[in-house]
Formats: C-alpha cells, structure tokens, sequence
C-alpha cells in the first residue's frame, strides 16, 4: 500500500506521461501498474489540477471585486457631489464589477435594444416634421425609460 506522498508522486508520473502522448497501457506498464490504475491516476491528477486552478481563479476574482468594490466606496461621496474625475474612476469600476460579474452581455444587449429605441424616433421625427428640441426630448426619455433598466 502506497502513502500519500507516494500515491500523489505516482499520479504526477501518470499525468506527466498521459501529457507527452503516452497511452494508458504504456504508462501502466512505466509505472508497473495496471491500465485501469494508470487512467484513475491521470484523472485524479487532472480533476486536482483542475480544481485548484479554479480555486486559484475564484481567488482571485474575489481580490479583484473586494479592491472594485473599495474604488467604488471611495468615490461614492464626491462623484455624487459632482466631481466629475470621481464620476469617471466610479463608472470605471462598475464597469469593471459588471465585467467581472458577467453581466456585460445583458449591458450590451439593453444598450443594442436603446439604440434601436433611438433610430426609430429619429425616422419618425424626420418623417413627421418634428423639431431638433422635440426630437432631442423624445430621446432623453426613452434613456430615462429604458438606459437605466436592472
């Protein structure tokens, strides 16, 4: 019966070898295992790798939102006093909050459906004769209605 230290060195051969373009059979035959035990080794292997990859990305996925969500915080106060540079660094970072998220589909998806909003009310002011001003309100108020949807 292998330790853990030995069963995990085993698997890291199997792997490395499964790696290069080895068969099963001929890293069983390396490790002096049988085929089943070589294909369990380099599975177990991959599924630990695997896992600590994604751990290791979630990780860091949350050190990126927690330092977002710090930027965020800290220009709240003056972006809502007008401070247009704190504007710019706080949409920055809920654009890349939503990024982060995978919500920037959705995002792109609303803004595609707006811009559809805003072409068909310039056809239907150019064909009805309406005013820049009328036009120019019109607009502002399907953004109102629907730029600001969650």
């Amino acid at each position: 019966m292998l330790n853990k230290t030995q069963l995990q060195t085993r698997r890291c051969k199997a792997y490395a070898l499964h790696v290069a373009g080895i068969s099963y059979r001929e890293i069983a035959a390396a490790l002096g295992v049988s085929v089943g035990t070589a294909f369990n080794d380099v599975n177990a292997m991959a599924s630990e790798l695997h896992e600590r990859f994604m751990l290791r990305e979630e990780r860091r996925i949350q050190v990126h939102l927690s330092r977002i969500a710090k930027i965020i915080f800290a220009n709240w106060q003056a972006a809502m006093a007008g401070s247009e540079k704190a504007a710019g660094v706080f949409l920055e970072a809920l654009r890349q909050e939503a990024e982060l998220l995978g919500l920037t589909a959705r995002a792109k998806a609303e803004i595609d459906f707006l811009g559809r909003i805003k072409e068909a009310i310039e056809r239907q002011a150019a064909k009805r004769g309406l005013s820049e001003e009328d036009k120019e309100r019109a607009i502002a108020e399907a953004e109102r209605i629907f730029g600001r949807r969650s």
